[in-house]
């Protein structure tokens, strides 16, 4: 819903209006831009853009006339340096990459204002029929209607993307250690060196890049409580994003800035890790600093290896987490702030789908609702489970 003094009103036709100064006349008056679209939260994102563009950036798009290559170059610098909600490196890396491997080779030199509906079904089509993820090509076209919703905006010209159905999302079932491999990878944890990463993941359910990033001085042993403020990526830079920089950044949202309690066994772990190391900044460490997300992951491939376990991702850590919260009861509202979810929709969507125990369980206890002399050993045309 609209809040007062946003200047978002729901027009009578159903759609919403957003309103921003662009620039003021010679004489103090006032000159406003307006953006329309169909659900107000997109009409916010792009009236917050506009609002901390300068008059430059305000003028570049409003009213562009010229190619989709020209347009999105402009629309990626403007919404990286908006004074609201910048792109966060990483995402300015995604996009990037995004726009070089798939729009600008399809849409490129094509003038915006000539993009039509059916170009976009075309491309929809071609795309989905290639090699890719159907969440990668949803990605690809979610940046193309962002970037052609904002050349849109109060302009003569409709958004191609309007009234183009998406497939859905891919569902991947959730791959978490049943509790047997859970206990025999926390034992081969026990005896490395570089091991403590596993049952911080295991008991926070924290991301890799949370991991790598996690100070001491994050880790509060007398309130019980580890902070998380900061993660670290490697990420593509350069032309052709060829090159990565490691960048230490802000979570992954603003729901992922959390506070995550320590269970008693890992903070045993950790007050041990850190009498031996006092001088560490880091919790995990390579050669003295900081280990980076790809060096995690090619020690705990050798200690998966180590223990005998099949092909296992270091995030599946964290469904493993997750589930075993479930297993035990843990509300999902509890769950999602845990693990740092921007909804408990989110939550639900990725662990709907329960462990083959708890399937099981859920057998077990509804056999019991039937009484043995209906569903006994007798029952004709049944078979005894």
């Amino acid at each position: 819903m609209a809040k007062r003094g946003e200047n978002i009103y729901k027009r009578k036709d159903g759609r919403w209006e957003g309103r921003y100064v662009k620039d003021k006349k010679k004489n103090g008056k006032l000159i406003y831009g307006y953006i329309y679209g169909d659900r107000y939260g997109e009409v916010r994102e792009s009236v917050l853009t506009f609002k901390h563009l300068g008059p430059g950036q305000q003028d570049e798009i409003d009213g562009f006339r010229g190619t989709f290559a020209e347009f999105a170059e402009i629309w990626l610098n403007a919404v990286a340096t908006s004074a609201v909600n910048p792109l966060k490196p990483s995402t300015l890396a995604f996009y990037t990459g995004l726009m070089r491997t798939h729009l600008l080779p399809a849409f490129g030199p094509y003038a915006l204002d000539s993009l039509t509906r059916d170009d976009v079904r075309v491309y929809a089509d071609a795309l989905f029929k290639t090699k890719i993820s159907v969440n990668s090509a949803r990605n690809v076209l979610g940046l193309f209607n962002r970037i052609m919703k904002a050349a849109t905006d109060g302009m003569a010209f409709i958004n191609p993307c309007n009234g183009v159905s998406f497939p859905q999302k891919d569902t991947v079932p959730v791959a978490a250690l049943r509790l047997p491999e859970q206990r025999k990878l926390e034992k081969a944890a026990a005896r490395d060196k570089f091991g403590l990463a596993v049952p911080i993941a295991l008991y926070t359910g924290m991301r890799i890049g949370e991991i790598c990033a996690l100070r001491w001085d994050a880790v509060d042993f007398d309130a019980g409580m580890i902070q998380v403020t900061s993660t670290l990526q490697r990420i593509a830079v350069g032309e052709g994003g060829r090159k990565t920089k490691l960048v230490f950044g802000a979570p992954k949202s603003v729901y992922s800035r959390r506070s995550i309690p320590l269970a008693p066994s890992l903070k045993r772990r950790l007050e041990a890790q850190r009498a031996e190391r006092p001088d560490d900044e880091y919790v995990i460490t390579c050669k003295g600093s900081f280990a980076e997300p790809r060096a995690l992951r090619y020690r705990f491939g050798r200690l998966v290896k180590k223990a005998g376990l099949g092909s296992i991702r270091f995030h599946d850590l964290r469904h493993t987490f997750a589930t075993r919260c479930i297993e035990t009861g843990i509300d999902i509202t509890t769950l999602s702030r845990l693990l740092g979810h921007s909804s408990v929709k989110m939550t639900l969507d990725v662990y709907t789908d329960a462990t083959p125990e708890r399937k099981a369980a859920a057998m077990r206890r509804l056999d019991k609702l039937y009484p043995a002399e209906i569903m006994g050993p007798q029952a004709e045309g049944f078979d005894v489970l």
